[in-house]
């Protein structure tokens, strides 16, 4: 018996282990870019962005949206739906680099995620097809599903 859990023991540790391995890049990423665009970021929604550019154009913001890491469609989308069906405008364009952005790619493309950076309302991404930019972004985090965790 005491065999068996220590075998459950190591089985955890090694599956914490695994865990922090996967998200070493996106934990570098925050670590390397925690002093761009310094100051409180405000809350806002994609929705107040489309809205009122003019209003956060230059401004430290934290947005939450759907996440797409692509060859000139770096973009946090409104939802799912809107990057499904190619609604550009329900998009903020996200300027990384190409090297952050095949690496952050691996760990959170296609995922929910809270980003924080600064916004520009001028600029509107590749071929001006987005609803503005973000740019010196320090933070990148993965949201978690509340229905998936209830059920467990």
């Amino acid at each position: 018996m005491k065999l068996f859990f220590n075998y459950i023991l190591i089985a955890l540790f090694l599956s914490n282990f695994s865990y922090s391995q996967e998200n070493d890049y996106l934990s570098d990423f925050i670590e390397s870019n925690i002093d761009k665009s310094p100051g409180k970021p405000l809350s806002v929604s994609i929705i107040q962005l489309i809205t009122s550019p003019e209003k956060y154009d230059n401004k430290v913001i934290m947005i939450k949206g759907f996440l797409n890491l692509s060859f000139e469609g770096n973009a946090l989308y409104l939802n799912y739906q809107d990057f499904e069906y190619k609604i550009f405008k329900n998009a903020i364009y996200l300027n990384l680099d190409k090297a952050n952005s095949s690496k952050l790619t691996e760990e959170c493309n296609q995922k929910y995620v809270s980003i924080i950076g600064t916004f520009k309302a001028g600029l509107n991404g590749h071929f001006s097809s987005f609803s503005g930019d973000i740019f010196d972004i320090r933070r990148i985090d993965i949201l978690e599903n509340r229905i998936k965790e209830s059920k467990n």
